[in-house]
């Protein structure tokens, strides 16, 4: 399974956030997160962006694509896009909560259309982590977070909940109740599987 990391906007803590990124992987910057890639010594292996946000010298050996202004794709959309389309089956996005709450939901979407298009997707923010899952299983080691489920589709049929402190087995999770919030581990690991639907799988940090 081929690797993508993508930077984008980090709104604080960039240093603790970029220090898992997987340097070997093929790493884009999204127009601003340019900044914080080459502040932590990360040198991406592409930029794309329309660069509104990143207005310092780009070293002339990056490549870059640059974007028009006026466009439909968000840069973290066109990156996501771009590295499906170039065969990256395993894509981690750092960044992109926190600061514009539109922004932050319009990259929730973004990691919707990726798991919808059979991607495995993350995002790893400030204080939380999220994982997209479409039609499939998740398992996750116990760590000092809560953990929430969320429905990304009008309705996620199926949906199993196993080794937290209130489990659920074959239930139906709709995008207009939030019954997900807030659960705990009980067991070492967690496991969230969903048959039909897309389901936001969160970690937050107390």
């Amino acid at each position: 399974m081929r690797k993508c990391s993508i930077i984008v906007y980090i709104e604080k803590d960039a240093g603790r956030i970029l220090s898992g990124i997987d340097r070997d992987s093929f790493i884009i910057c999204a127009d601003g997160g340019t900044e914080y890639a080459l502040s932590e010594g990360i040198i991406p292996d592409l930029v794309i962006g329309d660069f509104d946000s990143y207005r310092g010298v780009l070293p002339e050996d990056i490549p870059r694509i640059v974007l028009p202004r006026e466009k439909d794709d968000t840069d973290t959309h066109y990156c996501v896009k771009y590295a499906m389309e170039q065969g990256f089956s395993d894509i981690t996005v750092y960044g992109g909560l926190g600061g514009r709450f539109d922004h932050s939901v319009s990259n929730l979407q973004t990691l919707r259309y990726a798991a919808e298009n059979g991607c495995t997707i993350s995002l790893i923010s400030s204080g939380n982590t999220i994982y997209v899952i479409n039609s499939c299983s998740i398992t996750l080691s116990r760590q000092p977070s809560y953990v929430s489920v969320f429905a990304l589709s009008d309705i996620c049929q199926g949906v199993t909940i196993r080794g937290a402190a209130y489990d659920v087995e074959n239930a139906v999770f709709t995008g207009s109740f939030p019954i997900g919030t807030s659960n705990e581990f009980s067991d070492d690991t967690i496991e969230v599987s969903v048959k039909s639907g897309t389901l936001a799988v969160i970690l937050s940090e107390e």
